[in-house]
């Protein structure tokens, strides 16, 4: 039993909810399995996908709802890359401040978009990129403009994917077949989120690998608002870029000349 199995569960009962024995009795869980039921539960309230309410009910989230049924919606303002990304940046020492991060940043590409969802695209690929490299192994975070697109890669350089799992890689509660059961715990929602809202941005995603070994890139391809890019002091508080070295980010600056 894993979690997007649960979260899929609980999200199609009455009101998205439902108790430790009821999960129990309906997933057919039995001595052991009880156990890993449970570690699940706490897992997944852990990483927010679902709530402990009183009486001993899990309901699912409105954040991981909203993706099991496919709903989203978006609040879209002027906004920075470099912004976007240095906040993202920020966010992820603060939480990983052993892990080494370059950040570089192309000239300053300007978008339509939702911060809070596309704060929510960069610290998955972020998180994801820890999650499958050793903690020496630094973690790229670059920007460069392509025509009308900005182009945003996260690149590790850590398990790599197998070409037969790229496909699917984006795929609701996908997750790679693996012998090691102490490996990484998730839902298998949080890529088929990041390509949710993408799409919902009128981008793309794409993830690339050389193979098993040898790193992972996932780029997120979004169009540029030309009249922002023509106007760029209609962006709030964006008038800069950020510039990092290995070991941290030292923060976004007007002053700073783009990298």
């Amino acid at each position: 039993m894993n979690d997007a199995a649960i979260l899929a569960h609980i999200s199609k009962l009455p009101h998205s909810r439902a108790s430790f024995k009821q999960l129990v009795r309906e997933l057919g869980t039995k001595g052991a399995k009880r156990e890993e039921l449970e570690k699940a539960l706490s897992r997944m309230a852990e990483r927010g996908d679902l709530i402990e309410l009183r009486g001993g009910e899990y309901t699912v989230t409105s954040r991981s709802k909203e993706f099991v049924t496919g709903r989203l919606n978006l609040h879209r303002e002027p906004l920075s890359v470099s912004a976007v990304m240095g906040s993202a940046s920020e966010r992820f020492r603060a939480a990983n401040p052993e892990r080494k991060l370059d950040l570089s940043l192309d000239a300053d590409a300007f978008i339509e978009g939702d911060s809070e969802r596309l704060a929510q695209v960069m610290d998955n690929l972020l998180s994801n990129a820890a999650k499958y490299s050793s903690p020496e192994g630094t973690i790229t975070s670059k920007s460069r403009m392509d025509g009308a697109w900005v182009r945003i890669a996260v690149i590790d350089r850590g398990r790599g994917i197998a070409p037969e799992h790229l496909p699917r890689f984006f795929d609701r509660f996908y997750r790679v077949p693996t012998d090691d059961a102490a490996g990484p715990p998730g839902s298998g929602l949080g890529l088929s989120i990041v390509r949710d809202l993408v799409e919902a941005h009128g981008g793309r995603v794409e993830a690339a690998s050389k193979g098993l070994g040898k790193g992972s890139t996932f780029t997120v391809i979004l169009p540029v608002s030309l009249a922002l890019q023509s106007e760029p002091e209609h962006v709030a508080g964006t008038t800069g870029a950020c510039r990092v070295d290995t070991f941290g980010v030292s923060g976004c600056s007007p002053e700073l000349t783009p990298l």
